[in-house]
């Protein structure tokens, strides 16, 4: 009879210790796949909050002495600072080709007098001569610039500005109404020369202004004037057009250090005109209870892997201490001591394959459970100490459109997973399984295997 038949008999007979096997060998398994079940889920998670909000890096203009080109001019009510070489569409185009960089939001701000318009009031006084002004934006797509892709603005008419627009304006809904405009009419924007622009989009804030906000007119929102970068040029001719900062976000976070390192060796680009610095705290903030979730995970995994080969092998060498008889006699007949641990293995194993069979049911009914209330624990602790960080920084006044602790609460994360146990995560079991099975099977038989028939017999008597 060989050693899988002797195994099988074995099982079927000792029912009472197959049915406890199978219930530790269970408990063990559901606990592994769980945490299998969980990991996977977790980092497809994690990959889709990368795909979801990308990771950014900034090319901004250096405003400083180590900027060969930067210029500084005196004016009646001060000095006007700025760069002979800006971010220039060709500057961006190059940046563009590095292979993982998805889009790019390109603006500058300015602050211009425009003719005819009667602008919303703040509720800082400026003097008369400002009461004229608007802080506008130049932008490159205004379909890619942050204020709309944060959602704190929305264009609710007409359209938005592409590359190839010239001589077009996007302004606010209250402020068309307050000044009787409306898409198709124009606007004189004044610098060096005075250029007129048509307006083709209205926008509408997500949210009224901040009671708190401490604002001038013309850095209200409601009074921003979005326009292209051929009308900055018309407006001061002798001067290179181009942007003050680039934002470019990677198609993957996880990339970003790698894209940047590309970016930093292009050799058409002097950078000494320029700096590079990386954003990708959203990402960090979303992805952080994800992380700790994984640790847990890992840690779960490891505990639960080194438990379970420490209980199995103490249960399987008590039970092989009671069956030194039966080893006795499969010596004694000439039955080798291969032979007899390949039959405890094979023992092991039968109830292993049932036990891991029920474990993916079992684990489906509570994986969702356990990552859930892990997750949610993780992402409540993440949230407490963004807001008691935030509240350690202490500021005069609160800027128009900051939401203090509620940008934080706005900042996307992961409330859930949805994790259900794959054959993936089964075979995995199985690999994890079997190799604690074995190492436990030769702790077990080890303390048998090592003596000799004469001893065994001497033991029995």
């Amino acid at each position: 009879m060989n050693f899988v038949k002797r195994a099988m008999l074995y099982v079927t007979r000792k029912r009472g210790k197959s049915i406890l096997l199978l219930v530790i060998l269970l408990i063990m398994s559901s606990f592994v796949l769980t945490g299998l079940a969980i990991g996977k889920a977790s980092e497809n998670t994690q990959e889709d909050l990368r795909k979801a909000l990308g990771g950014e890096f900034q090319v901004n203009v250096s405003y400083s002495e180590d900027n060969p080109y930067f210029k500084t001019e005196p004016v009646d009510d001060g000095i006007i600072m700025y760069s002979e070489m800006p971010i220039t569409q060709k500057v961006i185009s190059s940046i563009m080709n590095v292979p993982g960089i998805e889009s790019n939001d390109a603006t500058s701000e300015l602050l211009l007098s425009v003719d005819d318009v009667d602008f919303i009031p703040g509720n800082i006084p400026i003097e008369n001569a400002f009461k004229s002004m608007a802080n506008t934006m130049i932008v490159g797509n205004s379909q890619n610039n942050s204020y709309f892709t944060s959602g704190q603005i929305k264009l609710i008419e007409g359209k938005h500005i592409g590359g190839t627009d010239s001589h077009v304006a996007i302004i606010s809904k209250e402020l068309a109404i307050r000044n009787g405009l409306s898409i198709g009419n124009t606007l004189t924007l004044q610098s060096d020369n005075s250029v007129d622009v048509k307006i083709i989009g209205l926008f509408e804030m997500k949210s009224d202004d901040s009671i708190l906000a401490q604002v001038t007119s013309y850095d209200k929102l409601k009074n921003k004037i979005f326009f292209d970068l051929n009308t900055l040029q018309q407006l001061s001719p002798d001067r290179t057009a181009g942007f003050d900062t680039v934002t470019f976000k990677a198609t993957d976070p996880a990339e970003l250090e790698r894209i940047m390192e590309q970016v930093k060796n292009l050799s058409d680009i002097d950078w000494k005109a320029f700096s590079l610095s990386a954003d990708n705290q959203t990402y960090m903030q979303a992805a952080a209870p994800l992380e700790k979730l994984n640790g847990l995970v890992v840690t779960m995994l490891i505990v639960t892997v080194v438990v379970s080969a420490i209980i199995l092998s103490l249960i399987l060498t008590m039970w092989a201490k009671n069956r030194i008889h039966e080893t006795g006699v499969l010596l004694a007949v000439g039955i080798g001591k291969a032979s007899i641990l390949g039959q405890y293995f094979v023992e092991v194993l039968l109830i292993a394959v049932l036990a891991f069979g029920f474990s993916f049911f079992t684990s489906n009914i509570i994986a969702n459970d356990v990552c859930n209330g892990l997750l949610q624990k993780n992402t409540q602790n993440t949230v407490q100490n963004e807001i008691s960080s935030d509240d350690n920084k202490v500021t005069a006044a609160v800027p128009e459109g900051a939401g203090g602790t509620d940008a934080l609460a706005q900042t996307p994360k992961a409330e859930s997973i949805h994790v259900s146990v794959d054959i993936d995560s089964l075979i995995q079991l199985c690999f994890i399984g079997f190799a604690v099975i074995i190492l436990s099977v030769g702790i077990s038989g080890a303390t048998i295997m090592r003596l000799k028939p004469r001893e065994i017999l001497s033991k029995m008597s």
